[in-house]
Order: structure tokens, then sequence, then C-alpha cells
């Protein structure tokens, strides 16, 4: 999957919450993966602009584009 976040994402988190973001932003990758198999998805790259959350581009084992 390659890099889960942005620098920029992972700075603010970091900055805003400490060492509970941190530890947050470590867990991010084994979550993404675990709902992606969970759903059939293949995750894409990060979408850009928000602050709280982790939006990613995925795609259905049918091909469909879903965020």
């Amino acid at each position: 999957m390659g890099e889960v976040v942005h620098e920029t994402f992972r700075s603010f988190v970091a900055r805003q919450f400490g060492s509970a973001g941190r530890a947050w932003l470590a867990t991010l990758p084994k979550t993404l993966a675990a709902v992606a198999s969970e759903w059939q998805l293949e995750l894409g790259a990060e979408l850009t602009g928000g602050v709280l959350a982790c939006v990613v581009r995925a795609h259905t084992a049918l091909g469909e584009e879903v965020v």
C-alpha cells in the first residue's frame, strides 16, 4: 500500500495530539489493512485536505471507485 498518510497530516496529528496522536498514527496502517481486507477493498492514495481523518481512494472487488 505504500505511504499511508502525507507528512503534513502526520505532523498535524503529532502537534495537536502529542504521543497519543503518534500512537494512533502507528496503528493506522494495520487498521486500514484490516478494513480493506474485511470489505474487500484495494486502497489507493490519501485524499488531501482533511485534518481530522485519514481518507483514501479505494476500489471494490468489482472495480467500483469508493472513498
